[in-house]
């Protein structure tokens, strides 16, 4: 059960560590913070354990996936800023971004795109 469980607990403590190490940096330097914000420690975290458990194949389709991620992060970042620059109250900006995110990932499972991996095995 323990190792089972290990993956999602060690994502749980690096995705802990980063979030609490850049509410200290926020204190000191906000516009810092916000660049320390698109960390990838989540990402990273699981690319290598999907690399051990699942194999090279499986870790290039999650990187590829986290092209998209990216993506949806700065459209919500985007979106967001430009809310709080047309002086939306904060939840209004925060929910633009939001709708923003969740417009990209439903374009983005509506195109269904093949990986170019699986793309050259069919043609084989």
């Amino acid at each position: 059960m323990i190792k089972t469980l290990l993956p999602y607990m060690v994502r749980f403590f690096i995705g802990g560590l980063a979030v609490a190490g850049i509410s200290v940096v926020a204190k000191l330097s906000p516009h810092i913070s916000g660049l320390l914000a698109a960390f990838p420690a989540v990402f990273l975290t699981a690319l290598i354990l999907i690399r051990f458990s699942d194999g090279h194949g499986k870790s290039i389709d999650f990187a590829q996936g986290g092209i998209h991620g990216v993506i949806g992060t700065l459209l919500t970042a985007l979106a967001t800023l430009t809310g709080l620059m047309l002086h939306l109250p904060w939840f209004m900006a925060i929910l633009f971004g939001m709708v923003a995110y969740c417009a990209y990932v439903a374009y983005v499972a509506a195109r269904k795109p093949q990986s170019p991996r699986s793309a050259s095995a069919v043609k084989s």
